[in-house]
């Protein structure tokens, strides 16, 4: 199967290619209408993702994660994190924690930002219409998944970072009525011991390194990818 994408053959070494696909044991093969850009897109280019770094995720490779697409005349997206299903955690529906994972554009599957997809009909998301913005739905999900592990109600909560991942973490706590405030580094220095939940959303170890000097204060790390702290 011939498909066009971006294809990264090394480190900042890409282009869009007439590629072959292989079609692995029980996987379909799905029209893709939209592909999103996220910031992991540019660590696996760069070589700066830690599956590149410690030699777990190979070039070349078909970047994007978050999609749209059309699978026998219906509109559908997909799961990110592809397990082997057969593993304990799989069957758990822990996928993220299989040993054997692919992760889509990511971990040794090629991903979304090409013509066509091959993929297990398991990993596939009916979705109402095709539209750009159910490519969302992978980061959202990242998002809902955080505020779910805590018992944030009638806590003191602060977003650091407000780029796609923080604003899409607002309008989820606006949606659960959760009153919360936003990292403004110009007026807010020095007071975050006043704050029980701090979502880390930039990326940034610095600031990261800031909220750890406060005992107490619950830490969720949502944003990509961290220095070493």
């Amino acid at each position: 199967m011939i498909s066009k994408g971006i294809c990264v053959y090394g480190c900042n070494k890409y282009k869009i290619d007439n590629m072959e696909l292989k079609q692995g044991e029980n996987e379909i093969l799905v029209k893709v209408v939209y592909s999103s850009f996220c910031r992991t897109d540019i660590d696996v280019l760069r070589g700066s993702l830690k599956q590149y770094i410690n030699g777990d995720a190979k070039y070349p490779i078909v970047l994007g994660h978050e999609w749209v697409g059309v699978y026998e005349e219906c509109p559908v997206t997909s799961i990110s994190i592809l397990g082997c299903l057969n593993c304990d955690n799989c069957k758990k529906d822990m996928f993220r924690f299989c040993k054997n994972r692919q992760e889509l554009g990511i971990l040794n599957k090629n991903g979304s930002h090409s013509q066509y997809l091959f993929i297990r009909k398991d990993f596939l998301v009916p979705i109402k219409s095709v539209s750009l913005r159910y490519c969302f739905l992978e980061p959202l999900s990242v998002v809902i998944h955080a505020v779910n592990r805590l018992k944030i109600f009638n806590k003191k909560i602060l977003i650091s970072g407000h780029g796609n991942i923080g604003k899409l973490l607002e309008s989820v706590l606006k949606l659960y009525g959760i009153k919360y405030d936003i990292y403004d580094p110009n007026s807010q220095k020095n007071m975050f011991e006043q704050f029980d939940v701090v979502f880390e959303c930039s990326g940034d170890s610095i600031s990261l390194n800031k909220y750890l000097e406060y005992p107490g204060i619950t830490i969720i790390a949502l944003g990509f990818d961290y220095n070493p702290i």
